[in-house]
């Protein structure tokens, strides 16, 4: 079970605020068990000595001069002290906090029984005498201090404060890191995006090295396809006379074979530029797989082998038309060449993920050659026929379009005995 937050901003928060929140904690606590518990104690022993000589004094004279010495009291102790023959009041024990202490010592030192009962900030104290009953009535605050609310509100308030004054500042930091992310992202699927650092200081400085790094990437491989037009360019030029000068040659085995061989040769450096081509400047935009599947459906109609495609979803995608069309048209084209057959498309949903499914009948690939078989120039001689124009590049392409569009594309064994291919987008 996982006990830290996963997010930067919640374990940012979680090691501000738990810190701060075992600081409160212990605040209150010594708060109560230093002040606030000391100062009830006394003020209970306090109060319950009082009662203790009132009680004892009340005895010791006849009831007549009771209003003198109540108000004697009154002037001494602010009681409010009357006398009854009779209860008032049907007695019984009350219990409440405020009174946790006083009722504790008054049990303990006074003779008689004693109830208590508080109303707002007012304490009534009830002493049955053998006499009669003795009502004292005195303000709560010479028994209980409310100091503990006031503490404990201002602790908590502070605390909730400096939350609410933190998350904000952490937020911000947050959303540069985001906004980092996304413009990598971005990046990463081709797309040339505006960014500018913002944020901390060293947020800035992680921002401004992945404007270099971009700037740097997209030099070098600017360079790496103007250097190899360069080349294609160059390898031509002796080509086309080698063609030449086969056509002004005699036709025998030989010439023919060297004919071939340039052709293939034509064919290689036109594959090396197709796959030299990472970049492209079609922008992304929203549109349906429906309208992509049913145009290259439309491009293999004539084709000799059966293509069956099931229900499309209705799902929304965000993706270069061409390339991802590329893409698709790369795996269904080798999947009609390899087949025997027929080639079978199906999809399926899962949360924000659409699974193009495309199974053929042919001999597939073996297990521990699938990953090889997604790195350029491979071929696989044993397992589906070589093709004379093929270079190997077409699972490459579509491996590397379909993950410019945060996709995923993996080779499974088909239930048709071929080839399955798997590709994953996201919706």
């Amino acid at each position: 079970m996982r006990v830290f937050p996963s997010t930067f901003v919640g374990r940012i928060i979680a090691i501000t605020v738990l810190p701060l929140l075992l600081a409160v904690i212990l605040s209150g606590q010594f708060f109560y068990d230093r002040h606030w518990e000391e100062t009830g104690k006394q003020l209970a022993r306090t109060l319950t000595n009082q009662i203790k000589l009132v009680v004892s004094d009340t005895q010791s004279i006849s009831t007549k001069e009771y209003p003198s010495l109540f108000k004697k009291y009154e002037i001494a102790f602010g009681f409010k002290t009357k006398f009854y023959e009779k209860s008032p009041i049907v007695l019984n024990r009350q219990h409440d906090f405020q009174t946790h202490y006083f009722r504790h010592f008054v049990r303990h030192n006074v003779k008689y029984p004693v109830y208590t009962y508080v109303q707002k900030k007012e304490m009534t104290i009830y002493a049955v005498l053998p006499h009669g009953i003795l009502e004292i009535k005195t303000p709560l605050n010479m028994v209980y201090q409310s100091t503990i609310h006031i503490f404990l509100a201002w602790i908590a308030g502070s605390f909730f404060l400096i939350v609410l004054l933190m998350t904000p500042f952490v937020y911000t930091q947050i959303r540069s890191i985001k906004r980092l992310t996304r413009a990598a992202q971005r990046f990463g699927r081709g797309e040339d995006s505006i960014f500018r650092p913002s944020g901390a200081k060293e947020i800035r400085q992680a921002g401004q090295s992945f404007l270099l790094m971009r700037h740097r990437i997209k030099q070098f491989v600017d360079s790496r396809t103007q250097m190899l037009a360069a080349i294609s360019h160059d390898l031509r030029t002796p080509l086309t006379r080698m063609k030449l000068t086969l056509e002004m040659m005699s036709n025998t085995k030989n010439t023919e074979d060297l004919q071939q061989d340039i052709q293939e040769m034509e064919k290689m450096i036109d594959g090396y530029l197709t796959f030299a081509r990472e970049e492209t400047k079609e922008p992304f935009e929203k549109m349906t797989l429906e309208a992509v599947i049913k145009d290259i459906k439309r491009d293999f109609r004539h084709s000799e082998k059966r293509l069956e495609i099931e229900s499309i979803p209705n799902v929304i995608i965000r993706a270069r038309y061409m390339d991802l069309k590329r893409a698709f048209s790369n795996l269904i084209k080798n999947a009609l060449a390899y087949g025997k057959k027929k080639v079978h498309i199906e999809f399926r949903r899962r949360r924000e993920v659409i699974e193009i499914i495309i199974d053929d009948d042919g001999v597939g690939i073996p297990a521990d050659k699938r990953e090889q078989m997604l790195k350029p120039f491979q071929r696989m001689d044993e397992s589906r026929s070589s093709k004379k124009e093929s270079v190997g590049l077409g699972l490459t392409i579509a491996h590397k379009l379909i993950d410019s569009h945060s996709g995923k594309l993996t080779l499974d064994e088909s239930p048709m005995g071929g080839l399955r291919v798997i590709v994953e987008l996201p919706i």
